[in-house]
């Protein structure tokens, strides 16, 4: 049965992917703008966050295969944070992980074999996707998982705030700390609905699993009076 309606119940991750919002504007308010530079604090709770989300995956109690894809999603995400590893090596002070703005770092083309380095992770990120997505038929797994279970709708508005955030700050207001803290948001809304996934939260029960109900015993009584009649027969 195809269910696509919203959830509106209330979990513990998504109480905790909710705080997000209200810190996120305090940190905006708050914190020395170098909180959302590339290896600053913000940009490494994201880095901790999507491993949270990779152990959440590992554990669930669902179909593995599914879950085992939705941790290489992760990985490449997290790859994405780190630019594969440039804002990590190619500082231009040549510092190793360096916290400065994206204008203090070696572009790709700046890099020797830069370019093919990128390529490659990405190619080997994006075929692991592939493989998992087709291992044992997962991405038909998935769409089935995503129709027949019900919406976590905080979670959906959340990550669609977040990423309305982060967009305008990208674009509009050239911040990178309110960038960083509207992916932040997006991030702990797409760890809790994972989570309520992976916990079987969103799966609504079915006429095959709900148990048939058990007849009351029969009174002591009336069971004594069917004996003696069918003595008598």
């Amino acid at each position: 049965m195809t269910s696509l309606a919203p959830d509106f119940s209330v979990r513990r991750s998504t109480l905790l992917a909710a705080v997000a919002v209200p810190a996120g504007i305090a940190v905006a308010c708050l914190a020395p703008s170098s909180w959302g530079y590339e290896n600053g604090v913000v940009e490494n709770l994201q880095l901790l966050m999507l491993l949270i989300g990779c152990a959440i995956c590992l554990t669930a109690k669902g179909d593995k295969s599914v879950y085992l894809c939705l941790t290489v999603i992760l990985l490449t995400l997290l790859m994405r944070e780190l630019n594969c590893g440039r804002v990590l090596f190619w500082s231009k002070s040549g510092e190793i992980f360096h916290c400065g703005t994206p204008a203090e770092y070696l572009k790709w083309r700046e890099i020797p074999q830069g370019a093919a380095y990128r390529f490659a992770t990405y190619g080997i990120l994006f075929a692991l996707c592939l493989v998992s997505l087709l291992h044992h038929s997962t991405f038909k797994k998935l769409f089935k998982l995503f129709t027949t279970a019900r919406i976590p709708a905080w979670e959906a508005i959340l990550a669609t705030v977040g990423y309305a955030i982060g967009q305008c700050a990208e674009r509009i207001g050239h911040s990178l700390l309110t960038e960083e803290l509207g992916e932040t948001v997006l991030y702990a809304a797409l760890i809790s609905a994972i989570y309520r996934y992976s916990r079987g939260f969103q799966t609504e029960p079915t006429a095959a699993t709900t148990p048939a109900p058990v007849p009351p015993p029969a009174h002591p009584a009336a069971t004594g009076i069917l004996l003696k009649h069918a003595r008598k027969h």
